[in-house]
Order: C-alpha cells, then sequence, then structure tokens
C-alpha cells in the first residue's frame, strides 16, 4: 500500500506542475520536459563519448568545467544543445499541429512502444520508472512523447523537403552537391608495415641493411642537442598570453647571456632550470625546420638562442656517442627500410608514367595494395593535406602522399553516373537534413523564453538518463 501510495504522489506531482519554460505562438514547452531533456541528452554525451573515445564522462566531474574551441564550458555547451532541440521540438510539434500532420504509420508507432517496453523492463517495471521520471517532473506518457517528438520531425522534414513538398530538394540540387562534395581515384599502398603471425602489424624491415650502414645513416641524419626551453605555450598546448611571451623571451635572453658572457656554465644553467631542460637525439621531421637548419649550421659544442613558435631555446649542440646509436638502431633500420620502400613506389610511378608499367593490380605477392574506383566525400578523409592533394589533382593524374604508415600513389578518375546513382540517396537525405534544421533556425528569435527559469537548470549537475535507441 506504502509503494502505491508513494507512487500516486509522484505522478500526482508531476502531472500538477506544468512550468512554462518555451513559448511559440499558442504552443509551450515546460521546465519539466526541458529537465528530463537535459538528462537524456547528457545521457547520450556518456553514451558517445565512451563508444567514439572510450571516455566515462559520468565519472568525471573535471569535464564539465573544461572549455572548448567556443570559450564554453562542457556544461554551457551541453545545456545550449538541450535548449536548441527543445526549441526543435517546440516549433515541430507546432507546425505538425498547423499542418496536421501526425505519427499513423504503426510500424513507427511500435516501434516507439517497443522502446518504452524495453525501458520499462531496464527500471523492473511501470512503478518504478515513474519514480523515476517523476523526479524530473514527467510521466511515462510524456516519455512517450518525448520519442515521438523525434519521429514528428522526421514527418515534417519530409512534408517539407521530400517529394511534391514544397520546399522538395531538387534532382540538380543534389547532382551539384555530389560534384562538389566527391571525388575518385585508384590508389596503390606501398606499406611501412607487415604482418605477423598473430595478424598484428610491424614495421616492415628489408634484411639485407647492415648493422654498418644504419650507422652511417644514423651520423648523416642524427643530431644530438641538450637544450633549456622557454616556452610560448600551456599545458595544453595553447598560446600563452602575450605577456607571457614577452616573460619567456626575456627569461631565455638573460639566461642566454649569463651563458656566453660565462656568469654561469650551460651545464649549471641546466641544473638550476632543470624542469626546462632537455637532452635529445634529432632528426629532420622531430623538430621544426627552422629549429633544425640552426642545428645543423651549429658547430660542436656551440650554443645559440633558437626561437620557434612553441619556445625559446637555449641550444647546445654535443656529440652523439655509440650508445646514442645502439639504443635507436631498430627505429634507424625501419627508417631505411620506409626510404627504400618509398624509392621503389617512386620508380614505379616513373615507370607507369612512361608508360612502361600499368597501374593496376599486380600478384599476391606485389610489394604493394592497390584498391580502384574509391568514392569518397572530403568528410570520409582525416587528413587536410590528403584531401588537398586529391583534390588539387586532374582527373587522369598522378599525385603522392606519405601519412607515416605508407606511400601512397593516387589516381584521380572520373565520376560516372552509376557512382551518383550510388549516394544519391545518402545526398538527398544530408540535403534534407540540413535544409530542415537551417530553417528550423530561423524561428529561434521568435520562441519566448522564461530566463528565470532557465537559469535554474545546471548541466554540470544535472542526473544521467540512460541512452536508449529504438
Amino acid at each position: 500500500m506504502l509503494a502505491v501510495i508513494m507512487i500516486f504522489s509522484f505522478t500526482s506531482c508531476a502531472n500538477a506542475r506544468n512550468t512554462t519554460l518555451l513559448t511559440y505562438e499558442d504552443m509551450t514547452y515546460s521546465a519539466e520536459e526541458f529537465s528530463f531533456l537535459l538528462s537524456a541528452t547528457k545521457g547520450y554525451y556518456a553514451y558517445a563519448y565512451s563508444n567514439y573515445y572510450s571516455v566515462d564522462i559520468t565519472t568525471n566531474e573535471e569535464i564539465w568545467t573544461t572549455k572548448g574551441s567556443d570559450n564554453l564550458t562542457f556544461a554551457e555547451a551541453l545545456k545550449n544543445d538541450t535548449l536548441n532541440t527543445a526549441k526543435i521540438f517546440l516549433l515541430t510539434n507546432y507546425y505538425c499541429k498547423e499542418l496536421n500532420l501526425e505519427v499513423v504509420d504503426q510500424t513507427v508507432i511500435q516501434k516507439v512502444d517497443k522502446l518504452i517496453e524495453e525501458i520499462t523492463t531496464a527500471f523492473n517495471g511501470k512503478d518504478l520508472l515513474a519514480i523515476e521520471l517523476a523526479q524530473y517532473g514527467i510521466t511515462i506518457d510524456q516519455l512517450r512523447e518525448y520519442y515521438l517528438n523525434q519521429e514528428r520531425t522526421g514527418l515534417l522534414m519530409d512534408y517539407w523537403y521530400g517529394e511534391g513538398g514544397p520546399m522538395a530538394i531538387t534532382e540538380s540540387k543534389v547532382q551539384e552537391k555530389f560534384l562538389a562534395d566527391y571525388k575518385k581515384f585508384d590508389v596503390m599502398i606501398y606499406n611501412y608495415t607487415t604482418t605477423d603471425e598473430d595478424g598484428n602489424k610491424i614495421p616492415y624491415y628489408f634484411n639485407d641493411i647492415t648493422d654498418s650502414e644504419a650507422r652511417t645513416y644514423f651520423d648523416e641524419n642524427y643530431l644530438k642537442v641538450q637544450q633549456i626551453a622557454f616556452t610560448k605555450k600551456d599545458t595544453n598546448g595553447n598560446d600563452l598570453s602575450d605577456e607571457e611571451k614577452a616573460k619567456a623571451k626575456d627569461d631565455a635572453e638573460a639566461a642566454f647571456d649569463e651563458i656566453t658572457a660565462g656568469t654561469i656554465t650551460f651545464e649549471n644553467k641546466a641544473v638550476e632550470l632543470e624542469d626546462n631542460y632537455d637532452e635529445n637525439i634529432i632528426t629532420e621531421g622531430d623538430m621544426t625546420e627552422a629549429f633544425m637548419t640552426s642545428v645543423t649550421g651549429m658547430a660542436l659544442d656551440q650554443i645559440e638562442l633558437i626561437e620557434t613558435e612553441y619556445a625559446f631555446y637555449i641550444v647546445k649542440k654535443i656529440t652523439t656517442i655509440d650508445e646514442d646509436f645502439n639504443d635507436i638502431i631498430d627505429d634507424i633500420k625501419e627508417e631505411m627500410s620506409n626510404s627504400r620502400v618509398k624509392t621503389i613506389a617512386e620508380e614505379k610511378l616513373a615507370m607507369v608514367k612512361s608508360g612502361d608499367e600499368k597501374f593496376e593490380k599486380d600478384g599476391d605477392d606485389a610489394i604493394y595494395e592497390f584498391s580502384a574506383d574509391n568514392l569518397y566525400k572530403a568528410s570520409d578523409i582525416n587528413s587536410e593535406e590528403l584531401e588537398k592533394i586529391i583534390n588539387d589533382t586532374a582527373v587522369g593524374e598522378y599525385s603522392t602522399y606519405d601519412d607515416g604508415t605508407g606511400y601512397y600513389i593516387i589516381k584521380k578518375t572520373e565520376l560516372t553516373v552509376e557512382d551518383i546513382d550510388s549516394v544519391y540517396e545518402t545526398i538527398e537525405t544530408e540535403l534534407i537534413n540540413n535544409s530542415y534544421y537551417e530553417y528550423i533556425r530561423t524561428f529561434f528569435e521568435s520562441v519566448t523564453i522564461n530566463q528565470e527559469e532557465l537559469d535554474k537548470f545546471d548541466a554540470a549537475t544535472a542526473e544521467f538518463f540512460e541512452y536508449y535507441s529504438y
């Protein structure tokens, strides 16, 4: 009996409260709905970070005060996202009502009802689910409406932008986006790695590289430096303030003047500034080009002050020893092997261009992998450099790319009607989504916000409502 009274109390309370948070024309969105939406959005964030980044944000309190590139804390960004979603739900429901649009597809309704059953089971029955939802001020019926709101968005989207709609996406728009976004290429990949007997990727070595050859390569390409750094960056890699940079410069110059004047030795200054000190074996690519150029031109035991975009360095060039080489001999042989693979690839490209060989798949024992007719869009490529290389390459022409794991020879090829047909629906859907959300946002300024009520919500302290999907 007590449980029944508790449940009745919670549900009655949930139904009694109905504080308006957002208003558009004659339609409202309640603070209670927003309370749940905030926790549901927070739950989705937790799901996304766990699945895509293997990060558990449910136990990380610091993340909520961490600022992003937009200078908003994670909590502020989450609250803004939730507010925008609430506005979209409000506006969508308003225009669905105006246009007499309702979710009547039984397949969709059954899908939503099945999800509600799944959530109910997860909470060990309706009674406990009702208690959980009551803390937000909503009921199980309102939880169902939350998921139907998502379906209504698709309904309105299709009405406005689908076939025959007043703002329908035309075939010409799809074709225009296809030509702007998509490219096609064939590629030969000369990998710098191979696979061991367990299927793990390991560095590829040419077994005929001797230790003596590796030592010669080391002596010709590697340098040893001691350095005292005065950084221009914070621990997150962001620029320090102009005042902090100026101080770093003054400190570096003062220390350098002390050393060159003989007031203190480099070694003693390094001890004095031990947190700033480091000793490294370096080669091309390890440091900035300006740094490497300066060090290469220095004599042994020479000390110089070098500035890069990252720091001011007091650098002393010293002699390498056998131990330095022995510590990285495997890395040297790997680098030499990579260089040889790259040379083989460049020789192949030269023969292809001269017509002596074809750009195609070879036998199973070929040193390269070959893949033809790769259709891609810019967002599919993780490297801006590679994207630019492909975009700048004319159809029928070749380009090369080295990402550190392999050497790529790329031939750009002609797009076909079959290519656009293969992605037509994907592009159309993307255009519909983008157009819908761009258009619905034009009504945001007409939504009245109860700011006093909104200010009561704190995303950092909001509960997580677990993410559920169909």
